[in-house]
C-alpha cells in the first residue's frame, strides 16, 4: 500500500443535485485548479455527472459553489461562467 504524505482532502458536490458525493484525498503532485470538476458517479442522482472539487488549500468554497449552482452557472454538469466573488 502507497503511503500519501502531505494529502489534502478534497469534497466532490455534485453540480446537477447539488449534494455533496465522496471523499477523495489527493497527494502534493495530483492538487487540481481551484473549482475543479470530475465525473464522479452521484448517489443521489444515479447517474455520472461531473462534480466540482472543494478543498481547504484553495479559494473555491462550499459558498462559492453554492452561489455558482443556485445561479445556474452549471448546464448539463458543465460551468459555462464563474459566479461573481
Amino acid at each position: 500500500m502507497k503511503r500519501i504524505i502531505n494529502a489534502q482532502q478534497s469534497r466532490f458536490f455534485c453540480t446537477e443535485c447539488g449534494k455533496e458525493n465522496i471523499m477523495v484525498f489527493r497527494s502534493r503532485g495530483k492538487r487540481r485548479e481551484a473549482g475543479h470538476l470530475k465525473k464522479l458517479y452521484c448517489p443521489y442522482c444515479k447517474e455520472e455527472r461531473n462534480c466540482a472539487e472543494i478543498s481547504n488549500k484553495n479559494d473555491y468554497t462550499y459558498e462559492r459553489f453554492l452561489e455558482e449552482f443556485n445561479n445556474h452557472c452549471f448546464v448539463n454538469g458543465e460551468r459555462i461562467r464563474r459566479a461573481k466573488v
